[in-house]
């Protein structure tokens, strides 16, 4: 991978309410250029406003990518797996054939770049696997990517990707490691890394957490960080618990659940077409009672919450949603919700598609055609989520639980400490060491950051 990387200027400007800083107007001008680009940056640095505010203004026939189902909707795009048609099991890249498909050679025919999100999860073999199907059915079998200009978004210091024991064996004999920067595709991108921080305030605590991503962190971190072993305010009202196994977190939810007075109430998603459940933002099977703390999983369109504002229900519609409920009318149906900020608002369900990218003859234009979708309220329960669940989230009060298992993945404690909006917010139940922030740091990763900011 050949990069330059040039230290951005530090003017800034506002244009549609996004402060738009001299790095980020280097970001777009490479983006425009029709250069490969990778944007990485730190957690709450913009990387996905950067994406947005691009997209909005790009003159470009652009398609955008991401390695899950959840992280396609989050950007409005579609999994690498469906656009290029992959099997959801181990493949071998070197092998693929042309496709057959005759709406997806003629939508490849009009692309000019390719977006992939969340690139620390993109392995090496599923980023082969993408230029191999981009070059043999766009690039005559010649062109690397077909042509097409390739912009990467991510932080690697993150969530890796996942290689199932069953597929390690044959996944290793072809790769050093999962990351996608040991793929066999010859790359040559411009590294830009964003770097101011819009998520927390303040410097120790950005420090501290910068320390914690490249697994530096000294005892003056640890210090800081065991001051926040206290109980959590009022309770542990509106405050999240953070744990890394899904059996941690089921097991604090099914408690504080029960131990509220009342019925409970379970709300089944709608879910058609080719949309998972295991892709559903909200909870499929949404069980809730009066006074459950919960936590919006959407933006809401009038701005009265964002994906991430945490509440606790106030009133609950008692209705079962079945195949012969009028769909016009249950948007009349919704959840009273009171949010950590005192406000109260009716909530609705909402409908998450599923949209596969295709060209469109009459507008000459990259379009979606809907191929699935799932309609829940737009809720999850939240007195505790999972470390991985909490990925792109900026939590106000946040608490965290290593009771039940430490951290136990590459960027895990950095993702999930730095999900706290300030020191001031983060509580922990138990101190710290050395040993839980920095083991699990992946050599692999500041090797190659190492060699591309020498």
């Amino acid at each position: 991978m050949d990069e330059n990387f040039v230290e951005p200027p530090k003017p800034t400007k506002i244009i549609d309410g996004i402060e738009i800083s001299g790095e980020f107007e280097q970001a777009v001008e490479l983006m425009n250029s029709g250069q490969n680009v990778f944007i990485t940056g730190r957690a709450g640095t913009g990387k996905s406003t950067l994406l947005q505010y691009w997209q909005k203004q790009a003159e470009k026939k652009v398609v955008i990518l991401a390695p899950t189902g959840i992280a396609a909707l989050n950007v409005g795009g579609q999994t690498i797996h469906s656009f290029c048609g992959f099997p959801p099991r181990l493949f071998y890249p070197d092998s693929l054939s042309p496709t057959s498909d005759s709406k997806k050679l003629k939508l490849l025919e009009q692309v000019d770049t390719v977006v992939v999100d969340e690139i620390s999860m993109v392995s090496a073999l599923l980023f082969d696997g993408l230029e191999a199907f981009l070059r043999i059915n766009k690039g005559g079998g010649m062109i690397p990517f077909g042509g097409c200009q390739i912009i990467l978004i991510g932080d690697l210091y993150q969530l890796p990707p996942v290689v199932s024991r069953i597929e390690g064996k044959a996944f290793y004999s072809m790769y050093k490691s999962p990351y996608f920067f040991n793929a066999k595709t010859r790359m040559d991108f411009n590294l830009i890394e964003l770097s101011k921080i819009y998520r927390q305030s303040n410097l120790e605590f950005i420090n501290t957490l910068n320390n914690i991503r490249l697994g530096q962190s000294t005892q003056a971190d640890l210090i800081l960080l065991n001051s926040r072993v206290k109980p959590m305010p009022d309770d542990g009202e509106f405050c999240v618990t953070l744990a890394p196994t899904n059996r941690a977190v089921a097991t604090i939810n099914k408690a504080k659940l029960d131990a509220l007075v009342g019925e409970k109430v379970v709300y089944e998603a709608e879910i058609k077409g080719k949309f998972k459940e295991k892709d559903c933002p909200a909870d499929p099977f949404l069980e809730l009672k009066v006074d459950a703390q919960i936590l919006m999983v959407s933006n809401d369109s009038k701005g009265r919450w964002v994906n991430g504002s945490v509440g606790k229900i106030i009133d609950l519609p008692d209705i079962v949603f079945d195949e012969e409920f009028d769909d016009d009318d249950d948007d009349e149906v919704t959840i009273t919700v009171e949010l950590d900020n005192g406000e109260c608002y009716e909530v609705a369900r909402q409908t998450w598609e599923m949209n596969e990218y295709v060209f469109e003859d009459k507008t000459k234009k990259l379009e979606f055609e809907k191929v699935g979708s799932c309609k829940q309220f737009p809720i999850r329960l939240a007195w505790a989520i999972t470390c991985h669940k909490s990925q792109g989230l900026t939590l106000q009060k946040m608490n965290v639980d290593l009771t039940q298992g430490g951290f136990f993945a590459h960027g895990q404690a950095y993702v999930t400490l730095s999900r706290a909006a300030s020191l001031e917010g983060l509580f922990l139940i138990k101190s710290l060491n050395l040993n839980d922030l920095n083991k699990n740091i992946d050599n692999r990763v500041k090797a190659f950051f190492a060699s591309k900011f020498r």
